[in-house]
């Protein structure tokens, strides 16, 4: 429900901001959540400053800020005190205009008073920014500063003010390019690890591809030789176990050579399955045996 006060608030719909963020607010209280009451209390007070109600921001403001202090969060407490230094400085504006009927405890009508509430709250979320090294929004602060100054009439504090904003204003800059170029840094080393990665990659595709074709040639030159030597046995006297070795040692090697390659094809087809792995190896041992059979009984004929 947070989230969704938040949106609103941005797409400037702001019954349903002020309903969800009240909604959230309640859930919070209900829970003792803290640091969600606060947060609540703080896009409450937002919410009523869009709308250019004042005086009920300013009963919201506080009430964050007072939870804040409580949990010792120096940054909540620092956005809080420039929230409502905005708020007083908005006040102090001769455009604003407000009606007596709706001042509060916490608004004045005179727009001097306002002018310096405004000016004491900014510099004390100036001070607390410092403190906990927040160089964006103490640099935004020191510019609305260096403006409260100049409505005042005190253009040496607006000068000193502006220019303290000009420094800390190229410091954020400076560290924001830092950041950026330390970020397209080590984009880029991934890049680069990534690239080196696929060519390694690539190099020991190729190289097991190389290994393989050799080791392909020498199995299949195994089994040629082999075969020769079966097809010429024929022509030869050999001893009988010479003979029942060599045909054994060349379907044996024929077998195994066409298993190495219809490997892969046996994978996808089987889906990794054993029983469906084995019918195949099976298939092809019954249609090999016939062969093995026939050459063994040929070779016989010559043993001696």
């Amino acid at each position: 429900m947070e989230i969704l006060g938040v949106v609103h608030e941005r797409q400037s719909n702001y019954p349903k901001a002020l309903e969800y963020s009240e909604k959230s607010l309640k859930l919070y209280e209900e829970l003792g959540n803290k640091t969600g009451m606060a947060r609540n209390l703080g896009n409450i007070g937002i919410i009523y400053m869009r709308q250019f109600d004042y005086p009920k921001a300013l009963e919201y403001y506080p009430k964050a800020l007072e939870i804040n202090e409580e949990l010792g969060n120096k940054l909540g407490v620092a956005i809080n005190l420039e929230n409502i230094a905005a708020l007083y400085l908005n006040l102090s504006q001769d455009s604003v205009n407000i009606n007596p009927s709706e001042l509060n405890e916490f608004v004045s009508i005179n727009k001097d008073i306002n002018l310096d509430n405004g000016i004491q709250y900014t510099k004390e979320s100036i001070s607390i920014f410092e403190e906990i090294g927040e160089l964006n929004k103490r640099s935004n602060a020191l510019k609305n500063l260096a403006k409260a100054y100049k409505q005042k009439g005190e253009f040496e504090k607006a000068l000193d003010a502006h220019e303290e904003y000009v420094i800390l204003k190229d410091s954020v800059f400076n560290q924001e390019n830092t950041s950026k170029i330390n970020a397209l840094t080590t984009e880029r080393d991934r890049i680069e690890a990534e690239r080196a990665e696929e060519k390694a990659a690539i190099a020991k595709e190729e190289a097991d591809s190389r290994r393989n074709r050799l080791q392909y040639l020498a199995i299949g030159a195994v089994v040629v030789f082999l075969g020769v030597i079966l097809l010429l046995s024929g022509c030869m006297n050999m001893k009988e176990w010479m003979a029942r070795a060599l045909v054994f040692l060349s379907f044996i090697f024929l077998f195994e050579f066409i298993l190495v390659i219809i490997d892969p094809w046996t994978d996808e087809y089987s889906e990794g399955i054993p029983l469906i792995k084995f019918g195949i190896n099976m298939a092809l041992a019954l249609v090999i045996f016939p062969m093995h059979q026939y050459f063994e009984k040929r070779v016989s004929l010559k043993v001696v």
